[in-house]
Parts: structure tokens; C-alpha cells; sequence
């Protein structure tokens, strides 16, 4: 807006009723900027928290809107009162006027539409994003999976464990809280160990990388570990509103995979490929076995070596659909 109106008073049509301070002008405007940016950005990764996620779609793009508007008037209004004051060493019933006339203005009310409709476009795109998934947003506009593509991939199928079991004890509405309760626990992983939350079946999750992201520092393993150490830190909360503690069992497999756009009504990236069956299938084998994480060779020959984990050849294994035996291993931490 001060960009705008740089120069303008150089003409001969428009007359200057009171001279522009551009210098104090951008310095209100970048301090504006900042702080706004700074407390937008905060209040952004309180909502992301846990136990606010946990609201519908149109809660959470009312509520950022609103409090983003609220936030800037509050640093607009500050920084109008310090600068009549601190700078221009004006009065209080001066700086008083000065509020109020500012607040009746035509340019306060369009800009306050402006950040309005801003705020809520912003929010409603990230809150898009956040239901698509990370990363799949993007794709979608751009279309990049119109047309089927390959791609080199890792898959995790985690699966809770007893899900049968559990179900039947604490009936399907308490087994459907479990599950919402395990996946907001798990999703609080994804972002820090770089993973892309494919989909959800029923009580399975799957997760997906880019090899190279699933590799480092050995992502696609510590997000198993991290799970599992964290449902056990929220112990107390899951025996007392459940009786038990969930534990998850999963299986990792990689290799070249087809990925598509599909659907019509409803539409969605899809993968295709034997590295999924197969990486499924080695997630049944985990209760045959009595191990909770149980990995490919595939897997196994590209994966960084580590002292944090143990992984221990069960040999050559007979999986349901494949006509080659599938050699897996275990993973547990040193």
C-alpha cells in the first residue's frame, strides 16, 4: 500500500492535503509485517497441536480466520498508539482521536476485508492440504499423475495389534475412539521423520517415501520406533480410557511402483504394484514370528548401517500370492 502511493504527490491533478512520512511509513509497515508474520505463525502451531486437530474442517478455518483478524487489529492498533506517542510525542486524548478516526476510515475497512479474505483463503488451503495429506496437494492442481507414473518407493503397513481382540472387548464405538486416538499419535510423527501417510484401512495405516527420504538417517525404521515409545509414554491416558496399551505391528518393503490419479466423484493418487502386496504380506508374518517390525531385503541392503537397531535374518519365507519365496528380517533396537 505505501509502495502504491510513492511519488504520487509530484503531480499537478492531485492536491497533498497532509505530507506522506514514507520513512516512518515503511518502518510501520515492515514492523507490521514481522510481527504479524511472527504471531501468525505461532498461533498456526498451536492449532496444529494434537488436541486441536481433533475438530471438523470448518471449526478450524473459522476459528484461524478470526483470530489471524484479531491479531492484526491488535498489532495495527499497537503500533498507530506507539507511533502518536513514542514518535510524534502526541497526547493521549490525541492518540485517542487519532485511534478512532483511523478506525472509521475507509482504507482500515478495506484492509480489513482484504486480510479477511486472505486469512481465510490461507487457512482453507492449509487445511485442504492437511485432509489431502503433505504432498498431495500440490500434485493434484498440477496434475501431475494424470498420466501413470514410476516411481521408487518405501511402504510401511503398521497394523494394530489384537484389533479383533480389542474390538470385541471395548465395542466398536470405544475401537473406533482407539483407532482416531492411535492414528493423531502416529500423524504427530509423520513430518519429523519425513513420511507421507498413503492411506488408512480400517485399523492399518500406510505410509509412504521417496527412497532416499525413507533412508535417511533411517526414517522409515525410527518412525516405527518413535510410535511405539510414545503410545507407551501415553500409557496411563490409553489404560485408563481403553484398559489396555495398543501396540502396532508393521511390515516395510520398497521398489518401483506405478502411481496414478483415479476416480471421478471422488478422486485420489493411487499406487500400484507387487511392492505393495508384497510389503503387506510380510506384515502378516509378524504375529507367525512373534516380531513387531519385519523388513525386506530389499529393504535391508539399502538401509544405512546403524548400532541403534538389531536386524536379524529370518530366512527365505513362503508369502501368500508370491510364487518366489521372499526372504525378511527383523528389526528391533540395541
Amino acid at each position: 500500500m505505501v509502495a502504491r502511493i510513492v511519488g504520487l504527490e509530484e503531480f499537478d491533478s492531485i492536491e497533498v492535503i497532509e505530507k506522506i512520512r514514507y520513512q516512518v511509513a515503511f518502518t510501520q509497515a515492515t514492523i507490521a509485517g514481522i510481527v504479524i508474520g511472527i504471531i501468525l505463525g505461532l498461533i498456526d502451531s498451536y492449532l496444529i497441536h494434537k488436541s486441536k486437530r481433533k475438530r471438523s474442517f470448518s471449526f478450524l478455518v473459522l476459528t484461524k480466520g478470526i483470530i489471524y483478524i484479531t491479531a492484526i487489529i491488535a498489532v495495527l492498533t499497537s503500533i498507530l498508539v506507539i507511533t502518536d506517542l513514542v514518535i510524534d510525542q502526541s497526547g493521549f486524548n490525541k492518540t485517542a482521536n487519532h485511534l478512532t478516526e483511523f478506525f472509521q476510515e475507509g482504507f482500515f475497512f478495506s484492509m480489513l476485508i482484504y486480510a479477511l479474505v486472505i486469512s481465510f483463503l490461507v487457512s482453507f488451503i492449509k487445511q485442504v492440504n492437511i485432509k489431502f495429506g503433505p504432498g498431495v496437494l500440490i500434485p493434484f492442481i498440477f496434475g501431475k499423475y494424470y498420466k501413470p507414473r514410476q516411481e521408487d518407493r518405501i511402504f510401511m503397513f503398521i497394523d494394530l495389534h489384537s484389533s479383533t481382540t480389542y474390538a470385541e472387548k471395548i465395542g466398536h464405538i470405544k475401537f473406533s475412539e482407539l483407532i482416531q486416538d492411535c492414528f493423531y499419535d502416529l500423524g504427530s510423527m509423520v513430518e519429523k521423520y519425513r513420511a507421507d501417510i498413503y492411506q488408512y484401512v480400517g485399523d492399518e495405516a500406510v505410509l509412504t517415501w521417496r527412497i532416499r527420504k525413507g533412508i535417511q538417517n533411517q526414517n522409515c525404521i525410527k518412525i516405527f520406533f518413535a510410535f511405539d515409545d510414545y503410545l507407551q509414554s501415553r500409557s496411563i491416558y490409553y489404560a485408563g480410557k481403553y484398559g489396555f496399551i495398543p501396540q502396532f505391528k508393521a511390515g516395510i518393503n520398497c521398489g518401483l511402483v506405478m502411481v496414478a490419479e483415479v476416480g471421478d466423484i471422488k478422486k485420489e493418487i493411487a499406487y500400484h504394484g507387487d511392492v505393495l502386496n508384497t510389503g503387506a504380506r510380510i506384515q502378516g508374518e509378524c504375529n507367525k514370528y512373534k516380531k513387531k517390525l519385519l523388513i525386506s531385503e530389499a529393504i535391508k541392503n539399502i538401509l544405512p548401517s546403524s548400532r541403534e537397531f538389531m536386524i536379524n535374518k529370518i530366512g527365505e519365507v513362503d508369502l501368500k500370492g508370491k510364487v518366489e519365496a521372499t526372504v525378511i528380517y527383523s528389526v528391533e533396537k540395541n
